[in-house]
């Protein structure tokens, strides 16, 4: 998309990656992030994402209608977001 900058999509793609791989019960996966602690907020900022970015992750991937998830622990949201692709995956784009 010409909306993002080239280093917001590489940031985004990064975030992205993390998100895909992370599995809650596989410390592997976590990369000595601990998303029962880390604010959603601390990881927007852990990866550097713009505040375009940041709505577009809460509002359209995690659903949220207010940003007061961004002051929660992390795992939630990923896992929201982890649903949405999934979701998306497997029916596609549904009505």
């Amino acid at each position: 998309s010409g909306l993002m900058s080239l280093f917001e999509k590489n940031r985004c793609r990064q975030f992205f990656s993390y998100v895909h791989n992370y599995r809650p019960n596989n410390p592997d996966t976590h990369e000595g992030l601990d998303l029962t602690k880390m604010t959603m907020g601390e990881m927007y900022k852990y990866y550097g994402l713009q505040p375009d970015t940041i709505s577009f992750v809460g509002h359209a991937l995690a659903l949220y209608r207010d940003d007061e998830y961004i002051q929660q622990p992390a795992q939630p949201t990923v896992s929201k977001i982890q649903l949405y692709a999934n979701s998306l995956a497997r029916y596609g784009k549904s009505p």
